[in-house]
């Protein structure tokens, strides 16, 4: 519950990784094992719209008197790209989407590369017709490109992996 975490859980949040499925039986299993819970968990296990929950998360994580240095920001934008890429490998968005996604991310941010670099590939795998070799190509391309930030964040991500599943078994 650092608040390095809290920053990637935020970037999971705006990436659309994670929702309230997964952060619901999250904060009540933090809740139940502390006396007194942080403000910003019980906050969060009472909010459902995704908005809401960034705000929450978004002043905890980044409300501190430290600089976040610019090797930073580069980190956190690559979770990003890291998030939307495993919404890609989840059959969540399409490749197609995923580039564009990541390209429209990158304009104006530093993420390691420009925008182009996505829209040129969006480009080449829209004339291709959408092949299925060359998504393979690129996908692997992204994969090598951020592959320490996935690393970073699936780990993170597996454990709320765990709480959907809690969440959506309660359901049915």
């Amino acid at each position: 519950m650092d608040r390095e975490m809290a920053r990637r859980m935020y970037v999971m949040l705006d990436a659309g990784l994670i929702c309230y499925k997964h952060y619901y039986p999250w904060c009540d299993s933090i809740i139940e094992k502390l006396e007194e819970p942080p403000v910003w968990i019980i906050e969060l296990s009472t909010v459902k719209y995704i908005g809401d929950a960034k705000i929450i998360v978004h002043e905890y994580a980044f409300s501190f008197e430290e600089t976040i240095y610019d090797h930073d920001f580069l980190r956190y934008n690559k979770y990003f790209l890291a998030c939307l890429y495993l919404r890609y490998e989840r059959n969540e968005i399409s490749w197609a989407t995923f580039l564009f996604e990541a390209g429209r991310y990158s304009d104006g941010m530093e993420c390691g590369v420009n925008c182009e670099y996505f829209f040129e590939m969006l480009t080449s795998y829209e004339n291709s017709l959408y092949s299925s070799t060359l998504e393979n190509s690129q996908s692997k391309d992204v994969y090598v490109f951020i592959k320490n930030s996935i690393d970073d964040v699936v780990d993170l991500y597996n454990g709320f992996q765990k709480y959907f599943i809690e969440f959506v078994q309660k359901e049915g």
